[in-house]
């Protein structure tokens, strides 16, 4: 096989430097400038074989070469052109934070407990408001007010009278007592136990009304 040497010239920055067909060969053709490290297509760039070749220095001043020797002194070797080294993997996306997990809701507050239901002071002469309700006919209101208390005032100060009940119901979401005397079957017949009742009572204006309008 033929492995003559050959010249050739860097068109970047003009240094000129030998090959050998078997290295041109390895390469496809192409070089890499041994002065500034630039690629390119040998076969382009050769030179006629001389025996004086003139080589540009980069002295202000430049000196002629004369002879072959000196060529070999300032020609550099090619070197074989590398592979392109492969392009690294892209590194792996990083994996997505996982979503937070939703708070827990807040437990519902505890409903408040029901108040006790209302405790007569004396049961004996009280009556549940359903039962009031129930009643048909007349009755006489005597007394109300927020207060039991104020109720069973009145009942003593009146004891000889009998009778005389009270009930406990609300009014504007506040505890109302009512007295009341009596179970008539008009209106007229409540009048008539009206005018039977002590002065006292009578001017505070006894209110006749029916039972199941509590």
């Amino acid at each position: 096989m033929d492995n003559s040497i050959l010249y050739t010239r860097c068109p970047t920055c003009n240094t000129a430097f030998k090959v050998t067909d078997e290295l041109l060969a390895i390469a496809g053709g192409k070089v890499r400038c041994g002065a500034c490290l630039a690629i390119f297509q040998a076969s382009e760039y050769m030179l006629e074989p001389v025996k004086k070749v003139e080589v540009i220095e980069t002295s202000p001043s430049p000196v002629p070469v004369q002879t072959e020797t000196s060529i070999s002194e300032f020609l550099q070797q090619a070197s074989v052109v590398n592979m392109p080294e492969p392009e690294p993997e892209p590194e792996p996306e990083p994996e997505p934070e996982p979503e937070p997990e939703p708070e827990p809701e807040p437990e519902p507050e505890p409903e408040p407990e029901p108040e006790p239901d209302f405790e007569p002071s004396r049961p004996a002469v009280f009556m549940e408001l359903e039962s009031v309700k129930a009643r048909e006919g007349w009755t006489v209101q005597l007394i109300a007010g927020n207060q039991e208390q104020t109720v069973l005032n009145l009942m003593d100060r009146y004891e000889s009278i009998s009778g005389i009940l009270y009930t406990y119901t609300q009014r504007q979401d506040q505890d109302w007592f009512v007295g009341f005397y009596g179970e008539f079957p008009s209106r007229d017949e409540a009048r008539k136990a009206v005018e039977r009742l002590p002065q006292a009572l009578r001017d505070q204006s006894p209110w006749i009304r029916q039972s199941r309008d509590f």
